[in-house]
């Protein structure tokens, strides 16, 4: 990041960001407000799950960090008690699909992964039992099938 470039219409945020929370103006809490406000996932979930008061408390305890390129900010599994604002950069995100790697001191975390996982393999034999049972109905039609030809082939034999 060039934090030196004076033409940089987020310097403004980033002024307001710096400072302590408490510290913050009216105006500029509402600066920041109509900034994060124009973010899709915020505009679209602030009525519906927080109303524009709960909002800007939320945001007036935002608070400005600068990371360094590929440093990891956080890891699969941690307690997630933060959120982002990417205002300059990219992030990416990697996922490691085998729970098993992840940290057994996430307690609750666990508790409620392992019920996934449950109910998961409850769908998928709940499933493998619908499949079976197709595949027997599917059996046990063809039987009748077969049953039906040789009887219409004796009938035709007599």
């Amino acid at each position: 990041n060039n934090n030196n470039n004076n033409n940089n219409p987020l310097d403004p945020l980033r002024k307001i960001l710096q400072k302590e929370p408490k510290e913050r103006a009216d105006e500029e809490i509402d600066a920041l407000v109509t900034y994060f406000d124009n973010y899709d996932i915020m505009s679209q979930d602030i009525d519906i799950y927080s109303g524009i008061s709960t909002f800007r408390a939320f945001i007036q305890e935002t608070r400005y960090r600068e990371y360094q390129a590929h440093k990891q900010i956080f890891a699969q599994g941690d307690l997630g008690n933060e959120f982002y604002f990417i205002l300059t950069g990219k992030v990416s995100v990697f996922v490691n699909d085998d729970l098993a790697d992840i940290d057994s001191d996430a307690g609750d975390h666990d508790q409620e992964r392992e019920k996934i996982r449950e109910e998961q393999d409850k769908d998928k034999a709940h499933q493998d039992i619908k499949e079976e049972e197709k595949e027997k109905e599917k059996g046990e039609e063809e039987e009748e099938e077969e049953e039906e030809e040789k009887k219409k082939k004796k009938k035709k034999k007599k």
